[in-house]
């Protein structure tokens, strides 16, 4: 019978051994659990950041669009603006010549008195 306390004592020596293994592969898991859904949360807080920023990035493309209607407005009222310049120093051209002969016609006339 000291045989069968030897066996005995080997068989609770595995059973602990095992229970230990067990916990430890317990705790091994916790850790690992606890690492991953850390990974999860800080993938989900990445993920709401990037649709942030696609927000961001889609509020500025819409506000460009805008903004290159608005500069293709304005260029074409320059350019309006310079066709009305141009026509204006014709017009100015055309009464200064207009001014320079009647002039020329007034110094004659008291030239002819």
């Amino acid at each position: 019978t000291q045989q069968s306390a030897i066996e005995s004592l080997k068989s609770d020596l595995s059973e602990e051994a095992n229970i230990r293994a067990k916990d430890d592969d317990q705790v091994t898991l916790r850790k690992d659990h606890d690492i991953l859904t850390e990974s999860a949360r800080r993938i989900i807080e990445k993920e709401r950041d990037v649709a942030k920023l696609k927000g961001s990035v889609n509020d500025l493309q819409i506000a460009n669009k805008g903004l290159e209607e608005k500069l293709e407005k304005v260029s074409s009222d320059l350019e309006k603006a310079e066709q009305a310049c141009t026509m204006l120093e014709g017009s100015v051209q055309t009464l200064n010549q207009e001014l320079e002969s009647v002039k020329e016609e007034k110094i004659q006339m008291e030239q002819d008195y």
